[in-house]
Protein backbone atom coordinates (compact mmCIF):
# COMPACT_ATOMS: atom_id res chain seq x y z
CA UNK A 1 0.00 0.00 0.00
CA UNK A 2 2.96 2.79 0.94
CA UNK A 3 4.41 1.86 -2.89
CA UNK A 4 1.07 2.37 -4.31
CA UNK A 5 0.37 5.71 -2.17
CA UNK A 6 4.09 6.57 -3.55
CA UNK A 7 3.57 5.84 -7.10
CA UNK A 8 0.16 8.16 -7.00
CA UNK A 9 2.04 10.86 -5.20
CA UNK A 10 4.58 10.75 -7.67
CA UNK A 11 2.01 10.98 -10.85
CA UNK A 12 0.25 13.55 -8.41
CA UNK A 13 2.91 15.85 -9.31
CA UNK A 14 4.17 14.79 -12.62
CA UNK A 15 3.52 16.82 -15.94
CA UNK A 16 1.85 13.76 -17.39
CA UNK A 17 -1.81 13.60 -17.80
CA UNK A 18 -2.99 10.12 -15.35
CA UNK A 19 -6.00 8.27 -14.65
CA UNK A 20 -6.40 4.96 -13.27
CA UNK A 21 -9.66 3.37 -14.67
CA UNK A 22 -11.96 0.36 -14.50
CA UNK A 23 -13.48 -1.28 -17.74
CA UNK A 24 -17.22 -2.30 -17.20
CA UNK A 25 -18.41 -5.19 -19.15
CA UNK A 26 -22.00 -6.04 -20.08
CA UNK A 27 -24.10 -9.25 -19.57
CA UNK A 28 -22.14 -10.71 -23.13
CA UNK A 29 -19.01 -9.58 -21.70
CA UNK A 30 -18.33 -6.48 -23.95
CA UNK A 31 -17.38 -3.46 -22.75
CA UNK A 32 -19.79 -0.72 -22.33
CA UNK A 33 -18.09 1.80 -20.06
CA UNK A 34 -15.19 2.74 -17.87
CA UNK A 35 -15.41 4.01 -14.11
CA UNK A 36 -12.57 6.86 -13.01
CA UNK A 37 -10.94 5.07 -9.92
CA UNK A 38 -8.11 8.14 -9.70
CA UNK A 39 -7.22 10.86 -11.79
CA UNK A 40 -4.19 13.51 -11.38
CA UNK A 41 -4.81 17.50 -11.58
CA UNK A 42 -3.56 17.22 -15.32
CA UNK A 43 -6.24 15.03 -15.95
CA UNK A 44 -9.09 16.92 -14.49
CA UNK A 45 -7.69 20.10 -16.42
CA UNK A 46 -8.18 18.23 -19.70
CA UNK A 47 -11.92 16.37 -19.12
CA UNK A 48 -12.43 20.20 -17.92
CA UNK A 49 -14.16 18.60 -14.80
CA UNK A 50 -13.05 19.14 -10.72
CA UNK A 51 -11.26 15.93 -10.11
CA UNK A 52 -13.56 14.77 -7.52
CA UNK A 53 -16.65 15.40 -9.69
CA UNK A 54 -14.47 12.76 -11.96
CA UNK A 55 -13.72 9.88 -9.46
CA UNK A 56 -16.13 7.26 -9.24
CA UNK A 57 -17.79 8.21 -12.24
CA UNK A 58 -18.65 6.80 -15.30
CA UNK A 59 -17.34 7.94 -18.74
CA UNK A 60 -20.32 8.09 -20.50
CA UNK A 61 -22.36 9.21 -18.24
CA UNK A 62 -20.41 12.30 -17.98
CA UNK A 63 -20.18 12.52 -21.64
CA UNK A 64 -23.04 10.74 -22.96
CA UNK A 65 -22.19 12.19 -26.98
CA UNK A 66 -18.87 11.12 -26.59
CA UNK A 67 -17.38 8.38 -29.28
CA UNK A 68 -17.41 4.43 -28.46
CA UNK A 69 -14.01 3.92 -30.18
CA UNK A 70 -12.19 3.79 -27.16
CA UNK A 71 -13.41 0.32 -26.16
CA UNK A 72 -12.01 -2.48 -27.69
CA UNK A 73 -8.86 -0.56 -27.40
CA UNK A 74 -9.68 -0.44 -23.60
CA UNK A 75 -10.72 -4.15 -23.18
CA UNK A 76 -7.03 -5.38 -24.73
CA UNK A 77 -4.95 -3.29 -21.67
CA UNK A 78 -7.93 -4.47 -18.84
CA UNK A 79 -8.51 -7.79 -19.49
CA UNK A 80 -6.49 -9.07 -22.33
CA UNK A 81 -3.21 -7.55 -20.42
CA UNK A 82 -2.06 -5.69 -23.21
CA UNK A 83 0.46 -2.39 -23.30
CA UNK A 84 -1.26 -0.68 -25.34
CA UNK A 85 0.13 2.54 -26.95
CA UNK A 86 -0.73 5.20 -29.41
CA UNK A 87 -0.82 8.67 -30.21
CA UNK A 88 -4.04 10.72 -29.72
CA UNK A 89 -3.96 14.21 -31.90
CA UNK A 90 -7.26 16.76 -31.37
CA UNK A 91 -5.67 19.56 -33.68
CA UNK A 92 -8.85 21.71 -32.89
CA UNK A 93 -8.22 21.80 -29.42
CA UNK A 94 -4.55 21.56 -29.70
CA UNK A 95 -3.99 18.19 -27.80
CA UNK A 96 -1.32 16.32 -29.14
CA UNK A 97 -0.66 13.08 -26.89
CA UNK A 98 1.10 9.81 -26.64
CA UNK A 99 -0.96 7.47 -24.43
CA UNK A 100 0.07 4.25 -22.99
CA UNK A 101 -2.45 2.35 -21.16
CA UNK A 102 -0.94 0.20 -18.90
CA UNK A 103 -2.48 -2.98 -17.23
CA UNK A 104 -2.69 -3.66 -13.34
CA UNK A 105 -2.89 -6.72 -11.12
CA UNK A 106 -6.88 -6.20 -10.40
CA UNK A 107 -9.05 -7.58 -13.63
CA UNK A 108 -10.79 -4.67 -15.51
CA UNK A 109 -8.62 -2.22 -14.12
CA UNK A 110 -5.68 -0.06 -16.40
CA UNK A 111 -4.05 2.86 -16.02
CA UNK A 112 -3.88 5.82 -18.58
CA UNK A 113 -0.90 8.08 -19.18
CA UNK A 114 -0.96 10.66 -21.45
CA UNK A 115 2.24 12.69 -22.46
CA UNK A 116 2.04 15.75 -24.35
CA UNK A 117 3.82 15.66 -27.77
CA UNK A 118 2.37 18.93 -28.90
CA UNK A 119 5.89 20.29 -29.42
CA UNK A 120 7.13 17.38 -31.27
CA UNK A 121 4.29 17.51 -33.60
CA UNK A 122 5.05 21.20 -34.49
CA UNK A 123 8.33 20.23 -35.38
CA UNK A 124 7.45 17.42 -37.56
CA UNK A 125 4.76 19.77 -39.54
CA UNK A 126 6.95 22.27 -39.73
CA UNK A 127 9.90 19.51 -41.23
CA UNK A 128 7.06 17.98 -43.70
CA UNK A 129 6.12 21.71 -44.77
CA UNK A 130 9.56 22.61 -45.72
CA UNK A 131 10.04 19.29 -47.53
CA UNK A 132 7.13 19.65 -49.43
CA UNK A 133 7.74 23.08 -50.19
CA UNK A 134 11.29 22.16 -51.63
CA UNK A 135 9.67 19.10 -53.38
CA UNK A 136 7.46 22.08 -55.14
CA UNK A 137 9.87 23.80 -55.79
CA UNK A 138 12.37 20.56 -57.13
CA UNK A 139 8.86 19.44 -59.25
CA UNK A 140 9.20 23.11 -61.15
CA UNK A 141 12.86 23.00 -62.14
CA UNK A 142 12.27 19.56 -63.14
CA UNK A 143 9.30 20.24 -65.42
CA UNK A 144 11.31 23.75 -66.27
CA UNK A 145 14.59 21.04 -67.24
CA UNK A 146 12.01 18.96 -68.71
CA UNK A 147 10.79 21.91 -70.99
CA UNK A 148 14.28 23.04 -71.98
CA UNK A 149 15.58 19.89 -73.12
CA UNK A 150 12.67 19.52 -75.54
CA UNK A 151 12.44 22.92 -76.43
CA UNK A 152 15.99 23.94 -76.31
CA UNK A 153 18.52 22.46 -76.69
CA UNK A 154 21.04 20.90 -79.24
CA UNK A 155 24.27 19.67 -77.86
CA UNK A 156 27.48 19.59 -80.77
CA UNK A 157 30.94 19.30 -79.75
CA UNK A 158 33.61 20.96 -81.55
CA UNK A 159 37.26 20.78 -82.17
CA UNK A 160 38.40 23.75 -82.85
CA UNK A 161 42.21 22.92 -83.68
CA UNK A 162 40.83 20.20 -86.60
CA UNK A 163 38.12 22.71 -87.59
CA UNK A 164 35.45 19.51 -86.55
CA UNK A 165 32.15 19.87 -86.13
CA UNK A 166 29.99 16.39 -84.27
CA UNK A 167 26.19 16.75 -83.13
CA UNK A 168 25.79 14.89 -79.42
CA UNK A 169 21.84 15.50 -79.47
CA UNK A 170 19.69 17.33 -81.69
CA UNK A 171 16.57 18.70 -81.12
CA UNK A 172 14.17 19.14 -83.64
CA UNK A 173 13.33 22.04 -85.26
CA UNK A 174 16.51 23.87 -84.39
CA UNK A 175 19.19 25.28 -86.32
CA UNK A 176 21.23 21.53 -86.99
CA UNK A 177 18.08 19.66 -87.35
CA UNK A 178 16.35 21.81 -90.38
CA UNK A 179 20.08 21.82 -91.86
CA UNK A 180 20.57 18.43 -91.42
CA UNK A 181 17.04 17.91 -93.38
CA UNK A 182 18.13 19.82 -96.02
CA UNK A 183 21.56 18.34 -96.81
CA UNK A 184 21.25 14.86 -95.62
CA UNK A 185 23.90 15.49 -93.38
CA UNK A 186 25.62 18.35 -91.33
CA UNK A 187 29.06 19.46 -92.23
CA UNK A 188 31.67 18.16 -90.49
CA UNK A 189 34.16 21.42 -90.75
CA UNK A 190 33.54 23.85 -87.62
CA UNK A 191 34.06 26.93 -90.31
CA UNK A 192 31.46 25.41 -92.81
CA UNK A 193 29.10 25.22 -90.49
CA UNK A 194 29.97 28.76 -88.78
CA UNK A 195 29.40 30.12 -92.41
CA UNK A 196 25.98 28.31 -93.10
CA UNK A 197 24.80 29.60 -90.03
CA UNK A 198 25.73 33.51 -90.73
CA UNK A 199 23.92 32.56 -93.72
CA UNK A 200 20.62 31.26 -92.82
CA UNK A 201 20.50 33.99 -89.39
CA UNK A 202 22.79 37.08 -90.22
CA UNK A 203 22.67 39.95 -92.52
CA UNK A 204 24.93 39.92 -95.09
CA UNK A 205 26.37 42.95 -94.61
CA UNK A 206 27.21 41.22 -91.01
CA UNK A 207 28.58 37.91 -91.94
CA UNK A 208 32.20 38.46 -91.82
CA UNK A 209 31.91 40.44 -88.86
CA UNK A 210 29.96 37.40 -87.22
CA UNK A 211 31.81 34.60 -88.72
CA UNK A 212 35.12 36.08 -87.29
CA UNK A 213 33.39 36.96 -84.00
CA UNK A 214 31.59 33.59 -83.55
CA UNK A 215 35.12 31.55 -84.17
CA UNK A 216 37.01 33.51 -81.99
CA UNK A 217 34.44 32.83 -79.45
CA UNK A 218 35.18 29.53 -79.40
CA UNK A 219 39.24 29.39 -79.31
CA UNK A 220 39.12 31.76 -76.34
CA UNK A 221 37.08 28.71 -74.92
CA UNK A 222 39.38 26.20 -76.46
CA UNK A 223 42.31 28.84 -74.49
CA UNK A 224 40.19 28.25 -70.93
CA UNK A 225 39.70 24.75 -70.70
CA UNK A 226 43.25 23.79 -72.80
CA UNK A 227 44.71 23.02 -70.02
CA UNK A 228 42.12 20.82 -68.48
CA UNK A 229 41.74 19.03 -71.76
CA UNK A 230 38.09 19.47 -72.40
CA UNK A 231 35.89 19.29 -75.49
CA UNK A 232 34.11 22.72 -76.29
CA UNK A 233 30.55 22.08 -76.25
CA UNK A 234 28.02 24.40 -77.94
CA UNK A 235 24.13 24.72 -76.74
CA UNK A 236 22.23 25.98 -80.22
CA UNK A 237 18.50 26.52 -80.36
CA UNK A 238 16.49 28.14 -83.62
CA UNK A 239 18.07 31.49 -84.56
CA UNK A 240 20.38 32.03 -81.41
CA UNK A 241 23.28 30.04 -79.86
CA UNK A 242 25.16 30.55 -76.28
CA UNK A 243 28.54 29.26 -76.10
CA UNK A 244 30.03 27.35 -73.06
Amino acid sequence: METNQMLLNMFEHSSWVFCIVHLELDANHQPIDWTYLYCNDHFAKLENKPKEELKGQRFYDLFPNAERKYLATFYRAAYGKEVIEYDEIFEKLGHYFHVSCIPLDKEGVFACVLQNIKQNELEKAQINSELEEALRKLRQENELLEMLSRDYVTIYKIDVIHDRFTTLKMTPETFPDLLRKERDQLPESFSEFTKLYAQRFVVSSQREEFIDWFSMAHLKNFERYRSRKLSICNVSWTGRNAIF
